[in-house]
């Protein structure tokens, strides 16, 4: 490592373009040398939320440390910091090398001293032999890897990177999910990750940061953010979750799917309708001893996923259907037309006010699933 990293913290940032509210008192911290992924949808504030660490915006309240000094109103070039964004913006004029010595031409380096970290800044990206190429020479993911390379030429303390995947195809964002995590670790680099593909976040982070309309909901590990969600909103955002309606029967109990699962009712009533909301991976399946009953569902579509297979599970009388994941070797024990019974333990289970629906549906695919 470089011993270059640094903390960056957000304190009660405020931010509103007119009337509209974008960052509602917004407070993160991220320590030296992690990787912090910035999750949400479109629109919820994420990128301008990177660009007030950047200065590239001035907050309306609030302030950004790194290292413990207040940077909030020093520019861009002042805070030690190195940006990748989703369109790769190199100098079509420039080889690929030009273009990660560029940064240190400007601060005065010499043209050794250019040449060398330029070359090794290509092998540290894979790309050693591609350095007197031009950018129309190299392909999407190779260019992208060219914009990650020059960021790092200047030895920035905090590095950003905002959506920087999302313009490449499928296997090539895998690729580099896996190269951007391996040179991250590599430099030592904190380094701050914008992006809206929950997969990407959960896959590359050491911690993620969900955010909706300009709050952040939660901030954990992977696991945490995905097995134990602070909210309603990070359970459904993040990932696939079954909405399942139920009823609370007495104190810290609700009746789901003819289960009593022992859940916190704080601030329910006896008898008030609720959706738990269950990950389809958390579900347990069985044949059923019975043919009728309002805990008996009907095996409909099973979807074959790799290694694991998804079972949609409709329930007649309350007319909703459940996405249950399995291994694909127990999912053969089922057929479309079996009796099943489904349960859920509370431990996996997060109680929410009634939604529109129990399984919402997300790709074509689940959609399918749930029809």
């Amino acid at each position: 490592m470089t011993g270059t990293s640094a903390e960056v913290v957000l304190r009660s940032i405020r931010k509103s373009y007119g009337r509209q509210e974008v960052l509602s008192d917004v407070n993160v911290s991220i320590a030296g040398g992690e990787l912090l992924a910035i999750l949400g949808p479109s629109g919820c504030g994420k990128t301008t939320a990177l660009r007030v660490m950047a200065g590239l915006e001035r907050p309306d309240h609030g302030t950004v440390h790194i290292d413990g000094q207040d940077v909030t109103r020093h520019r861009i070039d002042k805070r030690g910091i190195g940006i990748v964004f989703q369109a790769y913006s190199l100098f079509p004029h420039q080889t690929a090398a030009e273009n990660v010595a560029y940064g240190l031409r400007v601060r005065g380096a010499s043209r050794s001293r250019r040449a060398s970290r330029a070359a090794e800044l290509l092998d540290l990206v894979g790309l050693a032999d591609h350095g007197a190429k031009f950018p129309h020479q190299l392909s999407g993911g190779q260019q992208q890897r060219v914009a990650l390379a020059r960021a790092f030429a200047i030895e920035p303390r905090v590095l950003l990177l905002d959506e920087p995947l999302s313009a490449l195809d499928a296997q090539v964002r895998v690729q580099l999910r896996e190269e951007i995590r391996r040179v991250h670790y590599d430099m030592g680099t904190t380094t701050i990750l914008v992006t809206h593909d929950q997969e990407e976040a959960l896959s590359m982070a050491d911690r993620v940061a969900v955010m909706r309309a300009g709050q952040v909901e939660q901030v954990g590990t992977p696991h945490e953010v995905y097995h134990r969600p602070a909210t309603a909103f990070v359970s459904s955002f993040v990932g696939v979750v079954n909405r399942i309606p139920g009823r609370v029967t007495g104190t810290d109990q609700i009746s789901v799917l003819s289960h009593l699962l022992a859940v916190s009712t704080a601030g329910r009533t006896r008898g008030e309708a609720v959706d738990v909301l269950v990950r389809p991976e958390h579900l347990r399946v069985r044949p059923s001893e019975s043919d009728t009953g309002a805990g008996v569902g009907v095996v409909g579509t099973l979807t074959l996923r790799g290694a694991i297979s998804s079972l949609a599970v409709y329930f007649r009388e309350s007319q909703y259907t459940v996405r249950v994941d399995l291994p694909s070797r127990e999912a053969q024990l089922f057929a479309a037309g079996d009796r099943v019974s489904v349960t859920a333990h509370a431990d996996d289970a997060l109680v929410d006010a009634p939604g529109a629906r129990a399984f919402e549906p997300k790709t074509a695919a689940d959609r399918r699933v749930a029809a």
